[in-house]
């Protein structure tokens, strides 16, 4: 004689209902996930971005610097190397946060950073040979080619919106 054993209706549902419902929360759980953590890439990569844009105003703020007497402009020039220091600084920790992130995005930043300091850097240089401003017509800035950058930036934008991407193999492309 045979016995079989059956499992009462009851529990049965409640079984596959926690299964789906555990099933459901790792998933949420994971999506939740990827959206923080893209979420925190995507700042950090607009926050890299910025700090080459504040590295791109040094020519101005350089060749628009206060003259005045020897204290004036010692103050001035202690200022200016100071905030150049900062922005310095934070080129080269995005520049190794990215090797944290993608390949691809770190070396687009690098090649970036690499030509703002060769293009922004050579106008920062040329404008310390000039004497600070002491007239308000002295504002007035020639172009500084700073438009040779575009293609650079283009370049690590490109890159970091492919490793946002919600698509897959844009994700993964290069890394």
């Amino acid at each position: 004689m045979k016995v079989v054993a059956t499992v009462p209706v009851e529990v049965t549902v409640a079984l596959i209902g926690g299964t789906v419902s555990i099933i459901v929360f790792a998933l949420t759980a994971l999506v939740a996930s990827v959206k923080d953590r893209d979420n925190r890439r995507r700042d950090t990569y607009a926050r890299a971005f910025q700090v080459i844009a504040e590295y791109k105003e040094f020519p101005y703020v350089v060749r628009r610097r206060r003259s005045g007497d020897n204290s004036t402009e010692a103050d001035e020039r202690a200022r200016i190397s100071e905030e150049l220091r900062k922005v310095q600084a934070d080129l080269s920790y995005y520049g190794a946060w990215m090797d944290t992130e993608s390949s691809r995005v770190a070396s687009t930043y690098r090649a970036l950073v690499a030509e703002v300091r060769r293009v922004a850097g050579q106008q920062i240089h040329d404008a310390w040979a000039e004497a600070a401003i002491s007239e308000d017509k002295g504002m007035n800035m020639p172009d500084l080619g700073l438009g040779q950058l575009d293609e650079s930036e283009k370049a690590f934008l490109a890159a970091a919106s492919d490793h946002l991407s919600f698509v897959p193999w844009r994700r993964w492309k290069h890394d």
